[in-house]
């Protein structure tokens, strides 16, 4: 994604606005893998963040500057508005929600380096995720810090799995729709191996909010370790 770079000034205005262009700045190229690097994990796929120099356009004898900027962070301007509060101290934010905590925190505090001529190394957050606009809810960010739960999510999720399921397209009074939703009441018990927060940091900041609370209950460790921390 290309912005100008007047826009991202006009941006930046705002404190808070200012914090996401600089995740924004912030883009990941794929590496290819090489056998003479150490990684932790045979089969993490390396990536490499970088911030590009701005591109600058010539129209009709008049220059122009543009950003190129990671659009991932970016989604997150439309939360400002609402955040606001939350995030100036003026309103006790719900932070529950591991996922939402960290992007909260990743908000509020940002990071700044030099980054001209140095390698640039990013705090992990999963302000990087893959959540773009067209296929994400930017309310139920709000959702969460206000109430620590989302309905907007919640219907989401029930109207996928009774599409799933073609429940739709029965009648209220049909025995099979009353069987579907008899099954998808019903509570199972499984056994899975726990999953070592520690041991596996790297991968779980690859993952969507959905994903992370999803398998919230099969975390092991210190769960704090997945807040944003400028340490």
């Amino acid at each position: 994604m290309f912005i100008d770079n007047g826009i991202v000034q006009l941006v930046s205005f705002n404190s808070f606005g200012r914090n996401v262009m600089k995740f924004a700045h912030v883009l990941f190229n794929i590496r290819p893998y090489s056998c003479f690097d150490e990684y932790e994990d045979v089969f993490e796929i390396p990536q490499e963040p970088r911030i590009p120099d701005p591109v600058k356009v010539v129209l009709f004898r008049k220059e122009y500057l543009f950003r190129h900027l990671n659009p991932g962070p970016l989604g997150y301007l439309q939360n400002l508005p609402k955040l606001i509060v939350f995030l100036e101290g003026r309103s006790d934010p719900n932070l529950s929600n591991i996922f939402f905590k960290n992007i909260f925190h990743a908000l509020q505090k940002s990071f700044h380096f030099e980054w001209k001529n140095q390698s640039v190394n990013p705090p992990l957050s999963f302000i990087f995720n893959d959540s773009y606009d067209l296929n994400y809810n930017v309310s139920v960010f709000y959702e969460y810090l206000e109430t620590g739960r989302s309905k907007v999510q919640e219907d989401k999720k029930r109207q996928s799995i009774e599409a799933s399921f073609n429940i739709h397209g029965l009648p209220e009074n049909d025995p099979k729709r009353k069987q579907i939703e008899k099954i998808l009441e019903q509570e199972t018990t499984i056994e899975l191996v726990p999953i070592k927060i520690e041991e596996s940091l790297q991968a779980l900041f690859s993952l969507g909010e959905e994903t992370i609370t999803g398998l919230r209950d099969l975390f092991e460790g210190d769960l704090t370790l997945l807040d944003y921390n400028l340490t």
